[in-house]
């Protein structure tokens, strides 16, 4: 992204990683200067989530989604993701993205996740996807499971865990890895 060109681009390789070519730039339907557009960016399959920190009158920040069906030839806005308690320059510092689960940070005050687990499938001939805001519990330190560990693969079709980076936690640091159960789906 760039602080001022308020946009995030979709790089291709086609030689094993030597050199990378442009596929798409993407830009917020609802672009304003100095949103921070691209502070931020995750890309996961036909998905990109870019965070915009500073966006908005009060600067509390949005995250979009784009998705492309055509194999990145183009990238549509299906979503836009927002917090109503994030604070200003705050909702969209960080993103992240597995499968369909998009996790936004929040970095103002002490600092939050937000965990948007997939919309629901639809019936509707062309599809829009709704990402709802689940809320997460506080962030714990889980020990290492003393339990045997099944032998067989168990399927698992959305990310279970994150990692979340707490760089001023008792102005110390640390990492805290946050159980994301609402995404955990029994097949």
């Amino acid at each position: 992204g760039t602080r001022y060109g308020e946009a995030a681009y979709v790089l291709r390789t086609t030689d094993g990683g030597a050199t990378y070519g442009q596929v798409a730039k993407l830009t917020a339907a609802d672009a304003a200067a100095e949103d921070d557009f691209g502070r931020s960016v995750a890309i996961s399959g036909d998905s990109v989530v870019v965070g915009a920190h500073q966006w908005s009158i009060g600067g509390t920040g949005m995250a979009y989604v784009f998705q492309t069906s055509d194999g990145s030839a183009t990238y549509e806005q299906v979503a836009k993701l927002t917090a109503s308690d994030a604070a200003a320059g705050d909702f969209g510092g960080s993103v992240a993205i597995a499968g369909s689960t998009i996790v936004v940070g929040a970095y103002s005050g002490s600092g939050s996740a937000y965990v948007f687990p997939p919309p629901a499938p639809t019936a509707q001939p062309t599809p829009r996807p709704t990402w709802t805001f689940q809320p997460t519990p506080q962030p714990t330190i889980s020990p290492k499971p003393t339990t045997p560990q099944p032998t067989t693969p168990q399927p698992t079709p959305e990310p279970s865990t994150a990692a979340l980076g707490s760089d001023a936690a008792t102005r110390a640091g640390g990492t805290f890895l946050a159980l994301l159960v609402a995404t955990v789906l029994a097949l």
